[in-house]
């Protein structure tokens, strides 16, 4: 499969990628660049507006609204997160 392009906003001298994401044989593969940012509070920031733009994309692709979307990767997270509550 082809690489995703890069979004046209994109400078490639001053901005920096985060992370690539890929699924291998059903599990995730992920490489990330930790020079971008030290503190872990950032990536709580990246991760709520990446599941803000995760629901719009499979809202679109579902027909359900984006709140049910994001209502859906939110619980299907905080059970990744706490698999024994």
């Amino acid at each position: 499969m082809a690489e995703l392009p890069i979004p046209a906003q994109i400078d490639k001298i001053s901005d920096a990628e985060l992370l690539r994401v890929w699924t291998v044989e059903g599990a995730l593969a992920v490489r990330s660049n930790p020079g971008v940012h030290v503190d872990p509070a950032f990536y709580g920031v990246v991760l709520a507006d990446l599941v803000s733009h995760l629901a719009q994309i499979t809202a679109r692709a579902t027909g359900l609204s984006p709140e049910q979307c994001k209502a859906d990767i939110i619980s299907a997270f905080d059970r990744e997160l706490h698999p024994s509550e």
